[in-house]
């Protein structure tokens, strides 16, 4: 039995077995979906194991991911939106420029 099977029979997912997969699998670098897993470590709580999964989570960008992937947006939208942002960066940038000039 794994940390994450004994995780989601002790958190109330027992009839699911293990975490809900959309909120386990990550891309590497290579582009392979991978799991989020964590180990139960000697004496650690449940409470911290839950913690450490949360946070590895964060730190794979697992639902951010899946937040974005959500709904397809097509290539020339992902432009027309990367180009607003750069626009927008521009503009903070310029502004920006402009304060430390006038504080000077």
């Amino acid at each position: 039995m794994t940390a994450l099977t004994r995780l989601a029979s002790t958190s109330g997912m027992s009839e699911l077995g293990c975490v809900p997969e959309g909120l386990q699998r990550a891309r590497n670098g290579r582009g392979v979906n991978r799991l989020a897993t964590v180990s139960l470590k000697e004496g650690e709580s449940q409470e911290n194991l839950l913690k450490r999964f949360r946070k590895q989570v964060m730190k794979e960008r697992i639902l951010s991911d899946a937040r974005r992937k959500r709904w397809y947006i097509s290539p020339s939208e992902m432009r027309r939106i990367e180009k607003q942002r750069a626009i927008r960066r521009a503009r903070r940038r310029l502004r920006q420029r402009e304060a430390r000039m006038r504080s000077r």
